[in-house]
């Protein structure tokens, strides 16, 4: 189904080679050959479609455009690991390769199955590769790209094609990169125990040294103020607080001295609607949080390396203090486990998770609340009940 639309289009694999997208207003069925399952899910920025990446061979990567149902099919030189829209902009996708980072300018409203080559930029360093890590800052501005095996983070300018190397010694190169929502900070994960977070005004960083194995997954708060992290082989999340006091000339990163304990999902015995008991539990694979900070999304594999067939559903508080309650699981079919998972950045009637499952499905899954900060509003807006003479009037009529 599309979101915030009056149409709904189902999806439906028929082959690991076919996709089915039927309109239900028209009554008209299009089939789209990929070679390969759906595998990646990203939202363009300013807008409320989907544009799911399909991965098709090492070589190549397909995008396929829900609204207009059009299939854009672009040609990759060298194998590619990740994909990132460039916010505030909806034709501007930067894509990690095993030598460079590629800047595709997709034109949405084109009918071109293949941008030529002068719509591509071509990001390159010695010695920086395998890219396997980028993000984007929120407005759109900078992009830093990362690589296992070296220690320097790259901030390019884009469009003049330059960057600024970020090095620092110690835990070998990185990871894992979360840019805060806010623009504030980025945290950088190393393939060792060792984690950074930098502030993002004269990029000076602190380091968190203490954790058992390196970090698998992160995620920040909307506001910034909490990062939640797991590690490699731990049931564990941790959360870390952030100072929100810095005035604009404070390059103080203010984090805790130590990461929290805030959830566990140690392997537990739970009971089904039927009566059946199943076991739920294992180590962090991925997570994501809504924009309003009140859902969390997890998906966990266990001690084998198996990715579990669900996903973990948290309703979350980060203000005055961070709260962590589990709700619910989400399932796919059977035999189906979840690839990635995402959510829609506009979604204003609670969160919208978008999933890609093993199968190649691309699901929605809607999560209906009313946020915190709409529902303090609404009481702050109240108007107050009439008075006369000092006295409030009674809505209820006085019988006599």
């Amino acid at each position: 189904m599309q979101p915030q639309s009056a149409s709904v289009l189902s999806v439906c694999i028929i082959t690991p080679c076919s996709l089915c997208l039927y309109r239900s207003q028209s009554a008209s069925v299009l089939s789209v050959c990929i070679i390969t399952p759906c595998s990646l899910c990203l939202y363009r920025p300013q807008s409320d479609s989907v544009l799911s990446v399909c991965i098709i061979t090492p070589c190549s990567l397909c995008l396929y455009r829900p609204q207009s149902v059009s299939v854009l099919s672009v040609c990759i030189i060298t194998p590619c690991s990740l994909c990132l829209f460039r916010p505030q902009s909806a034709s501007v996708l930067a894509v990690a390769c095993q030598s460079c980072v590629l800047i595709w300018h997709v034109e949405p409203t084109s009918l071109a199955t293949r941008p030529s080559t002068s719509s591509c930029q071509v990001l390159q360093q010695n010695h920086h590769a395998p890219v396997t890590c980028l993000a984007w800052d929120p407005s759109g501005r900078t992009l830093l790209s990362a690589s296992p095996v070296d220690t320097s983070l790259m901030a390019w300018d884009v469009p003049m094609e330059t960057y600024v190397p970020l090095r620092r010694l110690g835990g070998g190169g990185v990871s894992l990169l979360r840019w805060s929502p806010d623009g504030s900070k980025v945290f950088s994960a190393t393939p060792s125990q060792l984690f950074r977070v930098w502030e993002t005004k004269t990029w000076t960083c602190e380091v968190w040294t203490k954790c058992t194995i390196r970090c698998k997954a992160a995620c920040w708060s909307p506001d910034g103020r909490t990062l939640l992290i797991a590690t490699e082989n731990e049931p564990i999340i941790y959360s870390l607080t952030f100072s929100t006091n810095m005035d604009d000339t404070s390059t103080v990163i203010g984090g805790s001295q130590s990461a929290v304990v805030s959830v566990s999902l140690a392997e537990v015995d739970l009971k089904t609607e039927d009566g059946e008991t199943t076991k739920v539990g294992g180590v962090f694979q991925s997570m994501v949080m809504d924009r309003h900070g009140e859902r969390l999304a997890v998906t966990l594999h266990d001690v084998k390396g198996q990715v579990l067939p669900y996903i973990a559903l948290f309703k979350t508080r980060t203000n005055p203090m961070l709260e962590i309650t589990p709700c619910g699981l989400v399932q796919g079919e059977t035999g189906e486990y979840p690839l990635q998972v995402s959510s829609q950045p506009s979604f204003d009637r609670g969160a919208l998770l978008s999933v890609v499952w093993s199968s190649g499905a691309l699901r929605y899954v809607p999560l209906y609340f009313i946020p915190c900060d709409e529902i303090q509003n609404a009481q702050y807006h109240q108007p107050a009940p009439p008075t006369l003479n000092g006295n409030i009037l009674s809505p209820i009529a006085r019988h006599t």
